[in-house]
């Protein structure tokens, strides 16, 4: 027995971006998904040729957690593929600190299951990211990726204060070493903040 979360991308279907559901056989269940005989949206979600992908398995779950889960109205930060960069990092960071509590000191142990399960989505989102900002205030958007022999490349649309912006080739380990990533919702705040003023 166990509650899975379903993950629908990027795609969402209407306003539906993760489907969550509890089962006592969860490759049947699974199955039936795919077949159109379990939950009404995932028919619905098949039908428009939605993609999805199991994302998140919480092993020995049952209704009860379940519900507690589905109360939340959160599935994009209980999925891994989805949460921002933010999100990913406070989750890892809040389970550590969960791991370690009632510790004292520096404790040396194996990371749990659940940390890697969160630090591989911190790591991800940040792979994922396509905005790329440096303490001068430079911006480096990535159009694309790809490799150059054993090299990561990046194509990217750099915004440099006081120049024309430009269209660059880069390598992806010198933003990387230079810049931090920037999240989806803090390019939402910075530009509202700028509609406003």
């Amino acid at each position: 027995m166990c509650v899975y979360l379903i993950c629908y991308g990027q795609t969402k279907y209407k306003h539906a971006s993760h489907y969550l559901g509890f089962t006592d056989n969860l490759a049947t269940r699974i199955y039936c998904h795919e077949h159109g005989n379990g939950a009404r949206l995932m028919e619905v979600v098949n039908r428009n040729d939605v993609p999805w992908v199991v994302a998140r398995v919480w092993l020995n779950g049952d209704r009860e957690l379940e519900r507690k889960l589905k109360r939340q109205h959160n599935g994009p930060r209980l999925c891994p593929y989805t949460m921002s960069i933010k999100q990913a990092q406070e989750a890892y960071l809040a389970e550590c600190a969960r791991s370690d509590t009632g510790r004292h000191g520096v404790v040396l142990r194996e990371a749990t299951s659940r940390e890697m399960e969160l630090y591989d989505a911190w790591r991800a989102a940040i792979e994922n990211c396509t905005t790329w900002r440096d303490d001068e205030g430079t911006t480096w958007q990535v159009l694309s990726k790809y490799r150059d022999g054993g090299l990561e490349m990046w194509t990217c649309h750099i915004e440099q204060e006081g120049k024309p912006d430009e269209i660059a080739d880069c390598y992806a380990w010198a933003i990387r070493e230079s810049a931090q990533p920037v999240d989806e919702e803090s390019q939402v705040e910075s530009y509202e903040k700028v509609k406003i003023e």
